[in-house]
């Protein structure tokens, strides 16, 4: 069996007992073989995690090393260390019978940051400012969004719990919300129970007594007590309710007013973006719109290994697609990506084949320089099951990674986005966001890293597409369509407007 083919099973924990011994073979006798396993792992970022197991076993890797050294080798040492400690890797592993375990998923329960201030009514807040899990008082009127998509004009003199990117409570105050179909089951929770969202926009007022008063301006909610679950009823349009702090729901008319509504100043900004359609070629490149700072200049060169056209165009979400055949063929820009821990969204359509298997993983998009931890941005979708669900949306940095939870591999376009929020030490398990088909996707799997992509080393590649960026025989199989870099953090709404029209505004 291919050496490549020998170290993803590793990585997968899929070796058979044949296959185990094949593989420690080879480790122990071909070099050539070794330096290439080794390499491999070391591209996909487990080196450091192996090597964090065998501090236990040091004697046994020193004494690797000094037959290292007084062999006569003409490849380079750094991979000879790296092969010597593998094979110390599998020679405890054959005596246990099991293999090493890598460094555990750290859970990530809640997102740190959950809503972003679209803006205020005094400027206390800054237009795009996010606001962390937590209680707020605010003296001022503020427009809010939360990550999923849910938008609240809240009164001034409000107070307001932030618990998730889909559930708040109301202290005290007035709240009016706006829940688009993707936040649909968005709960408000009142001192006596909680309003659940069916879809629609409602009021709702909390007076000093804890008495919460709710109004439905459109569509239909439920009203809960927290002493009963049995004790609910639905309210829709322009029907109005009340829940005392005790649980008692009591029907009646309410006098709320609606709340005049801020502005959405992040709504109004100009972003910088290169859209690459795939609709056509020109001479074997395929051409690029753009948007506020950037140019329609970064067109994509179509590619193959072995000479040929390239990636092909077929039929896509938005007119035509381009079909990458997970063998030789790929795209690749002379534009160089966002850099730093500045916020991004990249945003596309993908569809993969029910038949995709590891090693058509590879990859959507990449960039930056993937010799250095966190500094390159590459999605995929995730082919290993201890980061997560596979086939699930995954976006990683060298060593880190963050992924989604809807496997992707059912022969439908859907559409994707990876967003993040940026800002100094920004790490993946609180700073990064999926979006898939329009709704905020939940986390199945995270290694934590900071994200400093760098796009200035010798060693940074541009924008590609359709293959793995530090694995050159690695391609991706599936279409893609409408890919949009934004050097911004986009809204939920323009998430929306991204898929459903195609465009930011």
């Amino acid at each position: 069996m291919e050496i490549e083919k020998l170290a993803e099973l590793y990585l997968r924990n899929e070796l058979n007992d044949e296959q185990r011994v094949e593989l420690k073979e080879i480790l122990k006798n071909d070099d050539e073989q070794s330096r290439v396993f080794a390499e491999y792992l070391y591209e996909t970022g487990q080196l450091l995690n192996a090597a964090e197991q065998l501090s236990e076993i040091r004697p046994q890797l020193q004494a690797l090393e000094a037959e290292v050294d007084k062999s006569n080798k003409n490849w380079f040492r750094p991979f000879l260390a790296m092969a010597a400690l593998f094979v110390a890797v599998f020679a405890i592993w054959s005596i246990k019978n099991q293999p090493i375990k890598n460094e555990p998923i750290a859970e990530v329960q809640d997102l740190q940051f959950l809503a972003r201030v679209n803006s205020s009514e005094l400027g206390k807040f800054e237009s795009g400012q996010w606001l962390q899990k937590g209680k707020y008082f605010f003296d001022e009127k503020l427009a809010l969004t939360l990550d999923s998509g849910v938008e609240l004009n809240v009164e001034a003199a409000s107070e307001i719990d932030l618990i998730g990117s889909n559930k708040v409570r109301l202290h005290k105050g007035q709240v009016q919300a706006y829940v688009p179909q993707v936040a649909v089951g968005f709960v408000l929770q009142v001192p006596g129970g909680k309003v659940v969202d069916l879809g629609t926009e409602f009021l709702v007022s909390v007076n000093q007594n804890g008495l919460a008063d709710v109004e439905v301006k459109a569509g239909e909610v439920e009203l809960r007590s927290s002493q009963s679950d049995q004790e609910m009823i639905k309210l829709r349009e322009n029907q109005s309710a009340a829940l005392t702090m005790a649980g008692s729901i009591v029907n009646g008319e309410s006098s709320l007013a609606s709340l005049d509504t801020l502005p959405n100043l992040l709504e109004q900004r100009e972003l910088n973006y290169v859209h690459w359609p795939f609709d056509r070629a020109e001479l074997g490149w395929t051409p690029s719109t753009a948007g506020g700072d950037y140019h329609d200049r970064f067109r994509a060169e179509l590619k193959d290994k072995k000479g040929g056209e390239g990636p092909q165009f077929t039929e896509g979400a938005f007119g035509y697609a381009l079909g990458f055949d997970g063998k030789n063929d790929w795209a690749e820009t002379d534009f160089m990506g966002v850099s730093g821990s500045r916020p991004r969204t990249v945003s596309f359509w993908v569809k993969i084949p029910k038949d995709a298997k590891q090693g058509d993983n590879y990859s959507f998009v990449s960039w930056g320089n993937s010799r250095e931890k966190g500094e390159k941005w590459q999605i995929g979708w995730n082919a290993l099951a201890k980061d997560g669900v596979l086939g699930a949306i995954r976006t990683e940095f060298k060593e880190g990674c963050v992924v989604g939870e809807t496997d992707l591999r059912d022969g439908r376009w859907h559409h994707i986005v990876s967003l993040f929020i940026g800002g100094d030490n920004a790490d993946v398990a609180t700073h990064v966001r999926h979006y898939v088909d329009g709704r905020l996707e939940a986390i199945s799997g995270v290694r934590r890293e900071r994200v400093s992509t760098n796009i200035d080393s010798i060693n940074s590649k541009p924008v590609t597409f359709g293959r793995k960026m530090d694995g050159p025989k690695y391609f991706l199989k599936a279409k893609m369509d409408e890919l949009y870099i934004i050097d911004a953090a986009v809204t939920p709404r323009q998430v929306r407007r991204l898929m459903e029209r195609n465009s930011l505004y």
